[in-house]
C-alpha cells in the first residue's frame, strides 16, 4: 500500500539490504486488493496491507494499526480544532476509498460504519482510489476525509492540510502482511518479514 511506504517500510527495507546486500529487492505499490492478488498468484512473496484477507490460500499476519484522523483542507470554513462530534461535517463531501469487495472489512467500509455510528445519514462520498488523487483534491478544497496520520506528514508539515479532532473518534486502520498459505516461503522472505515486525512495533 502506498499509504504505507513510510519510515516503517523504509526503515525495515534498510536493515534487509543490509543484512543481505546481494539480494535484489523489488518493491511496488498498489491498492490492498491487488497486494493481495499479488502475493495469491506467486507474483510477490510478501504484502503490506490494510485489514486481513479472508482468502483461503493466504496468511495475514498482523503488525500493529495505524491511527486514523479527520482531514480538511488548512482553508476550511471550520477553524475549531476540536469538536465534539461530527454533526458540523454531517454535510461535507467525503473522500474515501471504494470498499473492497469479497471482504468484511477495508478501508472503504471502515469509513462508512465510521459515519453511521455517529449518525451522518446518506454521506456524501466520493470514491477514489489514490491517496495521493485524495489529498491534492482535499488541498484544492473539494471535501474531507478520513486519513493515516503517517500519510499525511509533509502536508501538515507546509500546512496545506490540517486535522480536526472529533472527541471520541478512535479509528484505526490495522496493518498486516500477506503471504501464501500453503506456497513455498523462502528463507529470505521470512527475514523480511522479521524487519518488517522489528520496524513496525510502534504500531502495536
Amino acid at each position: 500500500m502506498g499509504t504505507l511506504a513510510d519510515s516503517h517500510v523504509v526503515d525495515a527495507l534498510r536493515a534487509f539490504e543490509a543484512r543481505f546486500p546481494e539480494t535484489p529487492v523489488d518493491l511496488r505499490t498498489a491498492t490492498s486488493r491487488e497486494v493481495s492478488v499479488l502475493v495469491r498468484t506467486g507474483e510477490a512473496a510478501v504484502g503490506l496491507r490494510y485489514f486481513p484477507d479472508v482468502h483461503p490460500a493466504l496468511e495475514s499476519v498482523t503488525l500493529g494499526a495505524e491511527r486514523l484522523a479527520i482531514v480538511a483542507p488548512a482553508s476550511h470554513e471550520i477553524t475549531e480544532r476540536h469538536l465534539p462530534d461530527l454533526g458540523p461535517l454531517k454535510d461535507e463531501r467525503w473522500l474515501g476509498f471504494p470498499p473492497e469487495r469479497h471482504q468484511p472489512d477495508s478501508f472503504g467500509h471502515l469509513l462508512r460504519r465510521l459515519l453511521a455510528s455517529a449518525g451522518v445519514a446518506d454521506p456524501s462520498i466520493t470514491l477514489i482510489d489514490s491517496l495521493t488523487a485524495q489529498k491534492r483534491l482535499l488541498e484544492a478544497g473539494l471535501g474531507v476525509a478520513l486519513m493515516p496520520v503517517g500519510a499525511i506528514r509533509e502536508e501538515l508539515r507546509i500546512g496545506s492540510l490540517r486535522t480536526i479532532d472529533v472527541h471520541g473518534l478512535a479509528a484505526e486502520l490495522p496493518v498486516v502482511a500477506v503471504r501464501r498459505r500453503d506456497g513455498h516461503q523462502s528463507p529470505l522472505a521470512a527475514a523480511f518479514l522479521t524487519e518488517l515486525k522489528a520496524h513496525t512495533s510502534e504500531l502495536r
